[in-house]
């Protein structure tokens, strides 16, 4: 017969290893989506215009998660030579990036339809900056992350022109795979910096 003090010790242990695979299960579903290869890819540039461009380049890279309404699209965006610490001027109309060496402040950035690869401003699927739909976006130095689903659409800000507001990314998830989208980069001056949204993954190929 087992002694007292063992049983407790037994059901100590097992009480303890509960708790833990508990903790493990909260802590990988916590986990972002963004791991692994992305399933889309940007590259980021400018024209060859050496009398208005000065480098300003960067990339998107994208990872899809789940389907139909449940969809998630994570994204994470770094940028080149311009500053996504501050947007707009400082307050008093100067430059916030005085000393710093960067060219531009960041004002807005958004997907795009483009198709067949050609760029269209007169809509928007997904306001990243100006305005911002993405109640999950983070700025960190030159990185923007955030998670584009549902209620990024459901919660979106109202704009004068009814065509610049965020879609459901179910909605817009073959025209990515045709590569008929693009990411779009406004500055203060209004210089614009895009790149064609590319398949980088067999994602594409589960939607056939």
């Amino acid at each position: 017969m087992l002694k007292t003090s063992t049983v407790l010790l037994i059901t100590t242990i097992f009480a303890v290893s509960a708790i833990t695979i508990s903790v493990m299960n909260e802590a990988e579903a916590a986990k972002p989506i963004m791991s692994g290869k992305p399933d889309f890819i940007a590259i980021i540039d400018t024209p060859n215009d050496p009398a208005h461009h000065n480098g300003e380049k960067g990339k998107a890279m994208f990872w899809v998660k789940g389907q139909g309404d449940n969809m998630k699209i994570a994204y994470k965006i770094v940028l080149n030579r311009i500053d996504v610490g501050q947007i707009g001027d400082d307050g008093n109309g100067k430059d916030g990036n005085s000393g710093k060496g960067l060219p531009h402040y960041l004002w807005k950035l958004h997907v795009h339809p483009a198709p067949g690869g050609v760029h269209d401003a007169n809509y928007h699927h997904l306001n990243i900056v100006g305005p911002a739909d993405d109640a999950d976006l983070k700025i960190a130095g030159k990185t923007l992350t955030g998670i584009w689903d549902k209620s990024d659409f459901d919660n979106r800000k109202d704009l004068p022109n009814d065509n610049h507001e965020t879609v459901a990314p179910n909605t817009v998830i073959e025209e990515m795979c045709s590569e008929d989208t693009d990411v779009n980069v406004h500055t203060e001056t209004h210089l614009q910096v895009r790149g064609i949204i590319v398949p980088n993954s067999d994602y594409c190929d589960t939607l056939s």
